[in-house]
């Protein structure tokens, strides 16, 4: 029988029994009757169907191949399963649906969890189980390789939740899958399948306790560490007692049954044997067995189980556990710290020769981790412990074995120049300063930072990070600490920044500084409680009101003349993921809003000519509360409240250049919401502002690994168009201060490829410095710390061997960074709030872009203004060949001057999808002459349609990335530049799939990859995740 592998948790009945000492080699079974409770889902075994669907559910295949089967060949359960295929690639809001035609009733605020039983192939499908408000509750299939599994997720409903309309999704090709036995219960434990068929059958199970998952904001998370490479029924982590639980059932219980268990070692020594009594009457009931080891640390465990009632077997099961304790993994560790003993010495041979700086690397992460293992332990993470053991592991043997074979000529290995603490200077996307190579040779060149933020750790880990391959730190103090009173300061905090920063100069690593507004003295809220009449994000004051600007400049005027002169010191952040977002009780901006309405506008006749409303005066429009609306007035407060938001970090940044005016600054705002209708973003945000008041491109983007199947490894998409557009707006080098790499709070695999590809793909795109979030290790299991970096030694590794990458290569990649954009895309805040599919069209246009081969821009509506107010091409319409408008239904009438303008200087301009046949007032405008794509269906068919036209637009030729046959493929990107004599070209495969490609254009001769070192052919490999820097000789 199938063993339920993600179940069923200690339960309260049974705590006082189980929770009972017991002495070495004793063991204990003990069996509690419970009641499965009512599955919600009707039909949700799939035994009746009407026409081909179950009864009571809706199918719809909508912009699909998808089909749906009522299969009674295959059933887990009963007599029928449903089957599923589709053969549609993936795409924004691409997907067929099968959904219970009545909701469910729930309760608010309550734990629920739905089971299933599926079975699909040996990739991950893309189908998901869920539904809920806004479908957020998803549960993605996994790839069961042709065997039925059982799958579970538990949420929680929402404070206003009463039905739950619960949903299968097929979102990308998949040949086939299975689903039988679904329910939704009440309650946080799965039920085995046997309860959701027909009736219950005769089962018997046991399986390790899962750790149980934690709840955080209406969501769960799982707390085993690293689940796919240690699967929770098949390995259990203990001290001294095993524990195990399950379930039984009986379809006959009018006569009592016994239930006998069996443990034994891999040698066949019982451990253990218990038995217990079913009661009669009862009918289902959870089992638990306990045993305590002793002396005995058996490293596998075989039980044997078995269901008799009047000396018959009912049913039978077996099973292998692997069994870890804290021995264990202290034994595992003793041969680390001896290849760890090793691979030092070979890494100071190596140093001698200039070499080793990556081996160096993987040293730092063995001589700081080992002692983790131990810390793990004491607080009874022994699965985490065991896993970085693992990890260690495997680098130890790849490293002393990779070091050896450089210091015997038999691998290939390079000096590395590293950043020595200097002044810095920027110039367009690189940030120059003093790099020092191994032979003690310095250069002024551009410096790649590479480093981590945000707290205590990072602090204390300052002199180790040139070890890790690391060059820069980001910390941060605000006013409430230097104005801990109205009438007190204190220099504590700047103090210690200046000591952390005196460190870091000695330790060559360079420091941001985050400025944190946010952290508003909280005697400034008692004394002027009306200042928390707006808010926004990290913002509970009003940043609008002339109190809390004076409060934050006293704050200024006393931190930057101390630290502004520090040669650690990288750049000042004005403020961490700034919004604003409510204003609608703000007293300032009831005055601000109708007085900016009323420069805009003039009169307030125009206004409502152009609003279509019959205001009677300025001063009586109100400020909107925060919600999208596709009306003028609010594109308007859009506009407003961005404007209004960036001359608040203009004051600041003006401040601070009034003392510093060498001093670099930015802001950390939030790029992966600006291209979407979210008060996250485009509500208060624009780049465009902010990069007019910065020295670099500030942000907080993400790149997360993609666990859940599809096309793409990761979500490069967020990054690199949020970094193409800012470097539209202005030529400056992006620093990203927060780059999330790894959701908080997961615990899975993050394979090492994704951190390193996401911070090459981010240099090639313009990022000269990032710190990543977060360096920080945790044991809360809800803390937005869990999951981090610090607790992964292999993506450590991988971090600190791309940053040295970047810096030995950095020349290079300059000249990549500073290529002109020559396709460019429209954004356009217009058509994202008046219009529709602006933002899925963009994304999905971007996508198809990006395989072209060329470098891609950004423009704005502010942008072709200016083009038709001034006459001049601005960045980076100047140097444009296309200009693209995806799904752009409405311009302000002076942008469509600014197309104008653009046509007569002899740019194509090109409509992807719908026409622009409406201004910015929602009245209707004509404009002729456009060459029209159709709306791609995805970016995989959209990219044909722009290749098969590139000629046409005037692009010139390039090297482009083609399939075995010749023809341009889509998923691998590459962007190349002259440099020196020959050309360098930057190769990545964000597919999920190795790919054979081809390289046209480049130069002919002998090509290397600069990263590895390795002569590549004419036919390349590109593996995902895993880029190239390719150097071809000529022209």
């Amino acid at each position: 029988m199938m063993r339920i592998g993600m179940m069923l948790g200690l339960i309260a009945i049974l705590a006082g029994h189980a929770g009972a000492e017991l002495t070495p080699g004793t063991a204990r079974l003990t069996l509690q009757a419970f009641d499965p409770g009512k599955n919600l889902v009707t039909n949700g075994s799939f035994e009746t169907e009407v026409n081909g669907i179950p009864t009571g559910w809706l199918w719809d295949r909508r912009n699909t191949d998808a089909t749906l089967t009522f299969d009674t060949q295959n059933p887990h359960t009963g007599r029928a399963s449903i089957k599923i295929t589709n053969g549609t690639a993936f795409g924004a809001h691409v997907f067929g649906t099968l959904w219970v035609a009545s909701p469910i009733p729930v309760k608010p605020n309550t734990r629920y969890t739905y089971s299933a039983s599926v079975k699909t192939a040996g990739t991950l499908p893309g189908v998901w189980i869920g539904g809920g408000e806004g479908w957020k509750i998803r549960l993605g299939l996994p790839a069961t390789y042709g065997r039925w599994q059982r799958i579970s997720r538990t949420f929680v409903t929402g404070e206003r939740e009463t039905t739950f309309q619960l949903r299968i999704c097929t979102e990308r090709p998949t040949e086939a899958i299975w689903i039988d036995d679904l329910s939704l219960r009440e309650g946080e434990r799965p039920v085995p399948a046997c309860l959701d068929g027909v009736s219950p059958s005769t089962f018997l199970d046991l399986v390790p306790p899962a750790p149980p998952e934690v709840t955080h904001r209406g969501q769960t998370f799982a707390t085993r560490w690293a689940p796919e490479r240690w699967p929770c029924d098949t390995w259990t982590f203990c001290a001294d007692e095993f524990k195990a639980e399950g379930v039984v059932v009986v379809d006959d219980a009018s006569r009592p049954a016994d239930v006998k268990v069996t443990l034994s070692d891999g040698a066949g020594n019982v451990v253990a044997s218990q038995h217990a009594t079913l009661a009669a009457g009862d009918k289902t009931a959870r089992l638990m067995l306990r045993c305590h080891l002793g002396d005995r640390r058996p490293e596998k465990l075989d039980w044997k189980l078995h269901l008799i009632r009047d000396g018959q077997t009912l049913t039978s099961n077996t099973g292998t556990v692997n069994v870890v304790s804290a021995p264990r993994v202290r034994a595992a560790v003793t041969p680390v710290v001896a290849a760890r003993d090793r691979l030092r010495t070979a890494v100071e041979q190596l140093e001698q020769r200039g070499l080793g700086a990556a081996s160096r690397v993987t040293l730092t992460v063995l001589e700081n981790f080992v002692p983790w293992v131990d810390a793990d332990l004491a607080v009874g993470r022994i699965d985490r412990a065991w896993d970085t053991v693992y990890l260690l592991q495997q680098m130890a043997a790849r490293e002393e074995a990779r070091a050896q074979a450089i210091l015997n000529g038999q691998a290939t290995d390079f000096p590395v120049p590293r950043y020595a603490t200097s002044p810095l200077e920027i110039s367009r996307a690189q940030t120059i300063g003093t790099r020092r190579h191994p032979d003690g040779r310095t250069e002024r060149g551009p410096v790649l930072f590479t480093g981590y933020g945000h707290f205590s750790q990072v602090r204390k880990d300052v002199e180790k990070l040139p070890g890790y391959g690391c060059n820069i730190i980001q910390v941060e103090f605000g006013p409430h600490s230097v104005l801990p009173q109205e009438d007190e300061t204190s220099d504590r905090a700047i103090n210690e920044f200046l000591a952390l920063c005196d460190r870091a100069a000695q330790a060559n690593v360079s420091v941001n500084l985050l400025l944190s507004p946010h952290y508003f003295p909280q005697w400034a809220l008692k004394k002027w409680p009306e200042l928390a009449d707006c808010r926004g994000g990290f913002f509970n004051f009003c940043v609008h009101d002339p109190r809390a600007r004076a409060v934050l400049e006293k704050s200024l005027r006393q931190v930057i003349p101390r630290v502004m002169n520090h040669p650690a010191l990288h750049s000042v952040c004005l403020s961490n993921e700034p919004i604003c977002v409510d204003l609608s009780a703000c007293r300032i901006t009831a005055k601000t809003w109708p007085a900016w309405l009323e420069k805009r506008h003039g009169t307030i006749a125009a206004l409502n000519v152009r609003w279509n409303t019959t205001y009677a005066d300025f001063a009586s429009i109100p400020v909107p509360a925060p919600a999208f609306e596709a009306t003028p007035a609010c594109l308007d407060f859009i506009r407003f409240n961005s404007e209004t938001f960036a001359d608040f970090h203009r004051w600041m940044a003006d401040l601070v250049h009034e003392m510093a005016p060498n001093l670099a600054v930015h802001a950390k705002i939030m790029m992966g919401a600006h291209f979407h209708k979210t008060l996250h973003g485009v509500w208060s945000v624009d780049p465009e502002a902010f990069a007019a008041l910065s020295q670099y491109n500030g942000n907080d983007t993400y790149c997360m690994y993609n666990k859940t199947g599809g096309m793409w490894n990761n979500g490069w998409r967020h990054c690199q168009a949020g970094y193409d557009y800012q470097r539209s707006m202005a030529d400056l080098s992006v620093v990203n201060s927060e780059n999330h790499l790894i959701d908080d709070r997961d615990v899975s695999v993050i394979p090492p490829a994704h951190l390193y590809a996401t911070l090459w793909q981010n240099a090639i795109h313009g990022q000269s410095a990032t710190t990543i979030w977060v360096w920080e290790r945790c044991n809360d299991d809800v803390s937005d710390l869990a999951g981090s970096i610090l607790h992964r030694p292999d993506c450590v590794e991988a971090v600190g061997r791309c940053g040295l990458d970047l810096n030995r290569l950095a020349h290079e990649i300059a000249a990549i960074q500073n290529l002109a954009p020559e396709v460019v895309l429209l954004w356009s805040r217009s058509s994202l709030v008046l219009g529709t599919d602006h933002a899925p069209v963009l994304n999905d246009t971007y996508e198809a872009a990006n395989f072209l081969g060329r470098p891609l821009g950004f423009a704005s509506e502010r942008k072709l203004e200016e083009a038709a107010r001034t006459g001049v091409l601005p960045r980076p319409l100047d140097t444009a060949k296309v200009l693209l408008l995806p799904q752009v239904t409405h311009l302000p009438d002076a942008a469509r001057e600014g197309i104008e303008k653009l046509r007569a200087a002899g740019v194509h301009v090109v409509t992807i999808g719908a026409v622009p046949t409406h201004n910015d007032c929602n009245q209707t405008r004509d404009i002729q002459n456009l060459e029209t794509l159709a709306k791609p269906r995805d970016a995989r068919a959209l990219f044909p349609l722009l290749t098969a036209r590139a000629a046409a637009w005037g692009l010139p030729p390039t090297p482009q990335v083609t399939d075995t046959a010749g023809q341009p493929l889509f998923g691998v990107e590459i962007r190349s530049a002259p440099y020196q004599s020959g050309v360098v070209a930057s190769v990545c495969n964000h597919l999920r799939e190795p790919q054979s490609i081809s390289i046209e254009g480049l130069p002919a001769g002998s090509r290397t990859d600069l990263i590895t070192g390795r002569t590549l052919g004419d036919t390349i490999t590109a593996e995902p995740m895993v880029p190239l820097l390719i150097r071809a000789p000529g022209k």
